[in-house]
């Protein structure tokens, strides 16, 4: 074996037992606060054998029309002014244990829906070093969940728009309105007859979104029927919400 190959593998094996040994969980992958609750926490559980310490703080995040959402340095649905959290850091958190995180409103909060992104981040014993010419490798492990406060009794729905496919028909392009001023979410299923072709679980639209389209990787040349079903679907119960049947003709491929 090599020496350069030695180095390499040997540099792997520590990336994987430093990442493995910071590894966490959060037993929520969101957090609302409605009109009637002035505070909610999730957990961080501590699934190393090791132990650990965390960060935790607020982030703002902003979503553009195809889903992907991006730092932000000014978002004007913030909820972290009206949004207190604790612990910032949370210390030496035993294998197998958890530290609990509490959010918790503060001051006047305007009439709407507002979110913010809590961020936990796995800190190391201590900074990474360089001994004999070798550098030793720590993963920096984040896990980033939306927390909405929700002061409006206004309802917030989807609806199936525009249905195409792609200029080169290898990818299916279906359009999602959003009607009301906050966040929804839904299931979105694809059916050819009762065969389901392709699924997204859990996609949401934030409030600066009025509509989003998702691309799905269903080919023109795989629907024989020429007949497709979309569908939205409650996440929780997986009742159908919206329902919209599609013939597929030459003006969908324009």
């Amino acid at each position: 074996m090599t020496n350069k190959l030695f180095t390499l593998i040997l540099l792997l094996a520590v990336f994987v037992s430093q990442a493995w040994a910071s590894t966490f969980k959060l037993d929520r992958h969101r957090v609302v606060l409605d009109q009637d609750m002035r505070r909610g926490e999730l957990r961080i559980y501590n699934t190393s054998d090791t132990l650990q310490s965390y960060r935790i703080s607020l982030i703002d995040m902003q979503m553009d029309e195809q889903g992907i959402l991006k730092f932000a340095e000014q978002y004007q649905f913030s909820a972290k002014p009206y949004l207190r959290v604790g612990p910032r850091v949370a210390k030496d958190v035993l294998p197998k244990q958890f530290q609990k995180v509490r959010l918790m409103k503060k001051g006047k909060i305007p009439e709407g829906e507002f979110r913010a992104h809590l961020m936990v981040e796995a800190l190391s014993a201590d900074d990474p070093t360089e001994q004999s010419g070798a550098v030793q490798v720590r993963a920096n492990y984040k896990v980033v969940i939306p927390v909405f406060i929700k002061n409006t009794t206004s309802v917030t729905e989807l609806s199936i728009g525009h249905v195409k496919f792609s200029k080169d028909a290898s990818n299916l392009i279906v359009r999602l309105n959003k009607q009301g001023p906050g966040h929804t979410s839904a299931n979105l299923v694809v059916k050819e007859a009762e065969e389901e072709l392709f699924r997204v679980n859990q996609f949401s639209l934030y409030p600066e979104l009025s509509q989003r389209d998702m691309t799905l990787p269903i080919e023109y040349k795989e629907v024989a029927t020429k007949k497709l079903t979309i569908q939205l679907e409650d996440v929780e119960s997986k009742e159908a919400l919206k329902t919209l049947d599609v013939t597929i003709t030459e003006d969908l491929l324009k």
